[in-house]
């Protein structure tokens, strides 16, 4: 950490003294490539413990971690649910030691959904809902397509299961995100669009998204892939729902020996509702037999299971505690680090004087622009937005005005746009539109409106936000980035 934090320094030293035009700069400009040429030695030195390191062996060990992975699902489907998630955590560790990559990202979101699962199976539904966005992340740092589209597949699930409201609408914006990560792969859309009517479950409901429900049909897959095993299930709500009822029995029945034992459970409740429609009640009195006793055996595991929620948080605490460790360094180069250290806090105080003096003209300058006035008018003109009624808003910002708010953002604070997203990249475009919309002293309410989304949907971008940014309040740390 301190090696980082001195090259670091070392740039931002550099720049400012350049930036500035100070009495020395013919001074560094004449040891320009000689400080260029110790720089690179210097990154040569502090980066070849990591160079050395077997690349096979870090093969091995995340072999290990997705052996762990294998067994604990394993343990997961028989619903040993603390078992698997000693086996996933065990997992988890295994890939700490390993440095990150796309596939130690990869590997790591796929266990975060695997962990959500279970959190969802033992009804700990706040947390499963907050791990299933830390999968996301992950998954998004490995580009996992596949993986990003079940995220947010099940994001939109626990949304419309937790919801007071039940709207069906914010379910329908995830299963869309879904979609747009799958590509081309019907069987993957197939399975995202039955989902939505799977998981409403009340046929009046999902009677009226006709077209989502032809969709998924129309791309059914004649094999089922392996990676959809719930695409049986999804398929009888579906036919259920337009009134085919023979095809959803056979395709209820598919799962109901299934080694997942909560696969099974749904698949005989479906198999009962099913068969109760159709006049057989000897099958929906057999299937609800058969639910009752796996039911028993279901509430006697998340009895035992509930510590795991703690077992977790303790996990990511230590993680999050963990300090890298590092081999020792010659006294030369401790030497440079604090000197660059010190430089850096001295310049650190003088650009953090400079900047408070310039806070307020810049905050006039921005209450004068263009963009800021008509996003005002825009915000004026909906007085009477609610937390309910936000999504019929028509004040959303278009792409070219979010891309000026930027420029006078840019303009006005020495461009501090730009520096935020090279400091935080894992920021990603909508979230950086949120943070934008906060710069205006706009409401809730009003940052909803501005961006398109759903009174939910934006405290869900605001909570990973914070999250993000490790605050608790976004306004202090927007106040404090500006002057420094």
């Amino acid at each position: 950490m301190r090696m980082a934090t001195g090259i670091y320094v070392y740039f931002c030293a550099i720049k400012y003294i350049i930036t500035k035009k100070s009495l020395f700069l013919h001074k560094i400009i004449s040891m320009k490539k000689k400080a260029s040429l110790l720089f690179l030695v210097f990154l040569i030195y502090i980066g070849k413990p990591l160079w050395s390191k077997d690349c096979a062996e870090r093969q091995r060990q995340w072999q290990s971690a997705k052996d762990l992975v294998n067994q604990a699902k394993a343990n997961q489907y028989s619903i040993h649910f603390n078992e698997a998630m000693n086996h996933y955590i065990a997992a988890l560790r295994i890939l700490d030691s390993i440095p990150t990559n796309t596939s130690t990202d990869s590997l790591r979101g796929v266990t975060y959904i695997a962990i959500s699962d279970i959190f969802m199976d033992c009804e700990m539904y706040e947390t499963s809902k907050e791990t299933y966005f830390k999968a996301l992340d992950y998954c998004c740092s490995a580009n996992d397509s596949v993986n990003i589209a079940l995220c947010y597949r099940k994001i939109g699930n626990i949304c419309y299961y937790l919801s007071d409201t039940e709207n069906p609408d914010t379910l329908l914006h995830y299963i869309q995100k879904s979609i747009s990560f799958v590509q081309d792969e019907s069987p993957y859309i197939s399975a995202f669009y039955i989902t939505l009517i799977a998981s409403l479950k009340d046929k009046e409901t999902a009677k009226k998204f006709l077209p989502e429900r032809i969709k998924g049909i129309t791309l059914l897959p004649i094999e089922t892939d392996k990676q959809t095993p719930y695409l049986e299930n999804y398929a009888a709500w579906a036919l259920w729902v337009s009134g085919e009822n023979e095809k959803a029995i056979g395709y209820a029945k598919q799962n109901t020996l299934s080694s997942d034992i909560k696969l099974r459970v749904t698949s005989l409740e479906l198999l009962s509702v099913l068969s109760l429609d159709s006049g057989d009640t000897t099958t929906a009195v057999a299937s609800l037999q058969q639910i009752d006793s796996l039911n028993r055996i279901i509430n006697e595991e998340k009895r035992k299971a509930a510590s795991i929620e703690h077992v977790f948080s303790q996990y990511e605490k230590e993680r999050c505690e963990m300090k890298t460790t590092s081999t020792s360094h010659t006294i030369e180069t401790m030497a440079i680090l604090a000197a660059l250290t010190i430089v850096s806090i001295i310049i650190m105080c003088i650009r953090k004087k400079e900047n408070g003096k310039k806070a307020n003209s810049s905050w006039n300058d921005f209450l004068k622009s263009e963009i800021y006035n008509k996003i005002t008018e825009k915000c004026e003109s909906e007085k009477g937005l609610t937390a309910a009624n936000v999504s019929a808003s028509n004040i959303r910002l278009t792409k070219i005005e979010m891309d000026e708010l930027e420029q006078e953002i840019n303009k006005d604070y020495a461009d501090f746009a730009t520096k935020f997203r090279k400091l935080h990249p894992d920021i990603n475009d909508g979230e950086w539109q949120y943070i934008m919309v906060s710069m205006l002293k706009t409401s809730e309410v009003e940052k909803s409106a501005l961006l398109g989304l759903s009174y939910q949907g934006c405290t869900s971008r605001r909570n990973r936000v914070l999250e993000k940014l490790k605050t608790d309040n976004l306004n202090d740390y927007l106040q404090k980035m500006l002057k420094t």
